[in-house]
């Protein structure tokens, strides 16, 4: 089975915050998932603001979708980003309508 991780940034926050943020939230995932056996495919998406992210974290915690927020203590940013543990392709989720990241 292939395996993918689905990170989720906020695009309100500055630019320059964008691989920080996408970064750390793999990372918190990263320390609460074992290591799978194949390779893990990275998917990482987009949503407008902190209110469209909160509405996520809500549905995906209906959904059963397990997740590692990532918070930024910097400048009182809050959820800024969050990702997935390694799991099956997710296509019939509350990411399915969400768009690719673009810088």
């Amino acid at each position: 089975m292939k395996h993918y991780v689905y990170i989720v940034i906020r695009k309100d926050i500055k630019p320059c915050n964008y691989a920080p943020q996408i970064a750390h939230a793999a990372l918190e995932a990263g320390y609460q998932s074992s290591e799978p056996d194949t390779t893990t495919h990275i998917v990482v998406l987009q949503v407008n603001d902190k209110v469209e992210l909160d509405m996520l974290v809500l549905a995906m915690f209906e959904e059963g979708i397990v997740f590692e927020p990532f918070y930024e203590g910097f400048s009182n940013m809050g959820l800024t980003a969050l990702a997935t543990l390694p799991t099956k392709k997710l296509e019939n989720s509350c990411l399915q309508s969400l768009e690719l990241f673009s810088y």
